[in-house]
């Protein structure tokens, strides 16, 4: 079987020569003096996701190292800047910069503010420069403005490209005056005002990127940390990007459903649950997940990732904890994972780590009742009082103090911190209590999430992968997709891989109340499905879900609702891999239509956004292509895994062999022959759900694991069938026309 999957990548990954790569990277410039890090910039809370959903890379570049010469990468797409400010240190160089950038055919793209506008001492620039800068973007600017807007109105707006969450207020913000230089720079948002002899243009794309200017790309209140786009990012990226219909990378989809992974960090794991039913005989919260939401679902795995202090006795582990460890850890559907050795919260401190520098709080580490962890981002209860934790190591770097909502810097002190045993140390420690062929292949990163390059670098040589941050929301409490975070960010030479979804944490006032509160995570996993499909289903949550009766209850709700809907389950570490994948992908034409995927690790999905509704792969030209599915506005193609290098070719009519529409488990090395098809069942979770269309109706006979039975295509020429669980895993399927009678 494995043979001739082998046999089919070689013959079907020979080809020509192709041409050039799709650009995919956009240079994030920001100032990391006045932001502080990448993730605190505009770009990374706001931009970063729909520029990774239109299959793009964001590489974030701090002004404090120069200017980046992105002329010299053949994979930079452009540039993008969000509310630069006013002062950059060299104006004149930034401008001579960025028109080397547009010369060179790499997009410029500005939201908010220009940026070199004055210099570092707050003296305006030259008219003539900023000129030269304003040209780049198709505008025309003489250095009018109108401070007051109250009887400013909009003169023509784009339906398509503003209004996208809140539409503009009667009293608009006030604004520069701009012109169209050219007339290839497409309008979107013209403002005029009675008195004045020409009216601006805010928002525009061109040839050599976009601008939408600041006060009219998103509405924020700072006191209520409230967010809402005015413009339409998806929309406002695309065209200034200059993308076009080529093939989208997506980490959403497999095999025509989407994808769904579960992980559980450790924190918790030895609370006692007061849920009713366990009330008489003291019980861990980890043996309760595992009797009442993971034992009864053998068909949706879930990666589990004990803190390896929670299971060391060196350090606080106990008989029960290590027993139910190894419960947990011998179900079929359980993958191990690692929640880190002792549990930092700010990662940041421990970068230049010394004992020295961590003494100060052992007495608060002693209070902690036994070394029971402080969760995820909780709030310490005397920090308006207590500032000790920001006054120690006041005289060294921002990093060596903690930040307000810290009392500890990790769960665990019993001994000095080592990045070997937080990592690697952690991982050997938590597999022995994984039977024979498990072991922990990813890291979930605790505290606030935010590992420094060294520890992504040692998660990386410990051949692990990595998972956590980002936090997505999308509900009525968080009604913004600037709320749903990116698939991930590079770090140094490493990438951190986020969550798809948020924790229970945050709909629960940081585990103080509202315990009810994730089951609100429904809706976030709806409105991240339509209209656009932003992310796949991911239920991750702590081990303390199962100490009250309302959270596990609400963690319940949350599971009836995934086991209807339709998906391909995959393990956490699968979906890390997939994410890594959209960022090494490369996308090469290969004639009409037609583009060669290399490079693309375990991502299995191309999406095409722009394409008719008859659309569908030519599966007589195509190769390593298994069968596609329109899900909203978009196609979804799904690639075979036994093919190195794909070829995508769309057609316009019907396909003419078999075409996977929808399947539960993973399908490889597929060989169309005959009007039938077979193929390779991978392991699955669950029974093996399946949708073929068939290039005739009719009558067919499905083989698999040496049994053979007849099924019968609908009247659209669709085969339905199931494969019991466990039945075809890792065994050849095959599907022929049955003989007329």
């Amino acid at each position: 079987m494995r043979v001739i999957a082998v046999l089919l990548a070689l013959i079907l990954t020979a080809a020509p020569a192709w041409a050039a790569p799709m650009q995919r990277t956009v240079v994030a410039l920001f100032d990391g003096q006045r932001a502080g890090s990448a993730r605190l910039s505009n770009i990374h809370r706001m931009a970063a996701m729909p520029l990774n959903w239109l299959g793009l890379v964001v590489r974030f570049h701090d002004l404090r190292d120069g200017l980046p010469p992105v002329w010299n990468d053949p994979d930079v797409r452009g540039v993008l800047t969000f509310s630069m400010q006013p002062g950059v240190p060299d104006p004149a160089a930034y401008v001579d910069w960025a028109e080397k950038v547009v010369a060179a055919g790499r997009k410029l793209v500005v939201l908010g503010e220009l940026g070199p506008t004055e210099d570092a001492r707050g003296k305006p620039v030259p008219h003539a420069l900023l000129a030269r800068f304003v040209g780049l973007l198709g505008l025309a600017h003489d250095g009018d403005w109108s401070p007051v807007a109250y009887d400013a109105r909009i003169v023509r707006a784009d339906a398509a490209m503003v209004g996208f969450e809140r539409a503009y207020g009667d009293i608009l913000p006030p604004f520069e005056l701009f012109e169209p230089l050219t007339a290839d720079t497409r309008s979107h948002l013209v403002i005029g005002r009675a008195d004045l002899d020409r009216p601006s243009h805010l928002i525009v794309t061109g040839p050599n990127g976009g601008f939408a200017a600041a006060g009219f790309t998103h509405f924020r209140d700072p006191a209520q940390n409230f967010t809402q786009w005015y413009l339409n990012p998806f929309a406002f990226f695309e065209a200034a990007f200059g993308l076009g219909g080529e093939p989208r990378p997506d980490t959403t989809t497999q095999g025509g459903r989407r994808l769904y992974f579960s992980h559980i960090d450790g924190d918790g794991w030895r609370n006692l649950s007061t849920v009713t039913k366990y009330r008489k005989e003291p019980t861990l919260s980890a043996s309760v997940v595992m009797a009442e939401v993971i034992a009864p679902n053998p068909d949706l795995p879930v990666t589990v990732a004990p803190i390896a202090a929670d299971l060391d006795p060196a350090w606080f582990g106990t008989d029960q904890a290590q027993k139910a460890a190894r419960d947990l850890f011998a179900l079929p559907q359980v993958e191990p994972a690692s929640h880190t050795y002792s549990h930092p919260f700010q990662w940041s401190f421990f970068r230049n780590y010394t004992w020295e520098k961590e003494k100060p709080y052992l007495s608060r580490y002693e209070a902690q009742a036994g070394g029971i962890p402080i969760f995820e981002g909780s709030p310490d209860e005397d920090a308006e009082e207590d500032r000790g934790g920001d006054q120690i190591g006041a005289a060294g770097t921002e990093d060596d103090r903690l930040r307000p909502g810290y009392a500890i810097p990790r769960a665990y002190a019993t001994r000095p911190f080592e990045l070997d045993n937080e990592i690697a140390g952690a991982i050997r420690y938590i597999d022995q209590f994984a039977p024979r062929g498990k072991s922990a292949r990813l890291v979930q990163w605790s505290g606030d999430t935010s590992p420094f390059p060294e520890a992504l670098a040692a998660t990386k040589a410990a051949g692990a992968h990595n998972i956590n941050g980002g936090d997505s929301r999308l509900d009525n409490d968080y009604p913004s997709v600037s709320w749903v975070a990116p698939t991930g960010v590079p770090v140094g030479r490493t990438l951190h891989i986020y969550a798809a979804m948020s924790n229970e944490n945050t709909y629960t006032e940081l585990w103080s109340a509202r315990f009810f509160g994730y089951r609100d995570l429904v809706a976030t996993l709806e409105n991240t499905d339509r209209p656009r499909r932003l992310k796949p289903i991911n239920l991750y949550y702590h081990m303390y879900s199962g100490e009250k009766q309302a959270s596990l209850k609400a963690l319940l709700d949350n599971v009836a609702w995934i086991k209807k809907q339709e998906i391909q389950p995959v393990t956490a570490t699968r979906f890390a891999e997939i994410a890594e994948g959209f960022f090494t992908v490369q996308i090469e034409p290969d004639g009409p239509n037609a583009w060669r995927i290399r490079n693309r690790g375990a991502l299995q999905t191309v999406r095409f956004d722009h394409v008719a509704p008859t659309a569908l792969p030519d599966l007589a030209t195509s190769t390593g292509v298994i069968g596609a599915r329109r899900v909203n506005t978009s196609l979804y193609v799904a690639l075979d895994p036994a093919v190195q290098e794909p070829r995508v070719v769309l057609t316009g009519g019907p396909a003419p062999a078999a075409m996977l529409v929808s399947s539960r488990w993973p399908v490889e090395a597929v060989i169309r022959q005959g009007g039938g098809v077979a193929f390779d069942a991978a392991n699955g979770f669950g029974a093996g759900e399946m949708r073929w269309q068939m290039p005739a109706p009719g009558r067919y006979t499905i083989t698999a694991a040496g049994e053979s039975r007849p099924a019968e295509t609908g009247a659209d020429g669709q085969l339905s069938f199931t494969l019991p669980p466990g039945s075809a895993a890792g065994q050849r399927v095959t599907i022929t026309p049955r003989p007329a009678d």
